[in-house]
């Protein structure tokens, strides 16, 4: 399983099998939208995910169960993610970052020797 797209912005997952003498198979789109390449995590029984959300402000994380391919919201987001997605070996945990805030400070200095 692997993203395309771009670092930061929306991507789409893919999957390539493989066999058993080593040639790779087709790719196959799993998944249409994703937060960043990043946002994702494959365990046993499918798919945990974040996907693209417009503007960035809210959002979800989504389960893709491989059984019957489909998707199912797991929890609402209310602030912006940031880079990355994992599950816990149980699936009871899940990790993953967030903005809380953004902010810059400029600075003007003069008459530094």
């Amino acid at each position: 399983y692997y993203s395309k797209g771009r670092a930061l912005g929306p991507a789409s997952l893919w999957r390539v099998s493989g066999s058993k003498y080593g040639a790779a198979g087709d790719e196959t789109q799993v998944l249409e939208s994703l937060a960043d390449w990043s946002t994702f995590c494959v365990v046993a029984h499918g798919i945990y995910y974040i996907p693209y959300a417009e503007g960035g402000t809210e959002g979800s994380i989504k389960f893709h169960a491989f059984t019957n391919g489909k998707s199912r919201e797991i929890a609402a987001i209310e602030k912006p993610v940031a880079v990355g997605l994992s599950v816990s070996p149980d699936g009871l945990t899940i990790l993953y970052t967030q903005v809380d805030r953004e902010d810059n400070d400029l600075m003007l200095v003069e008459t530094m020797r």
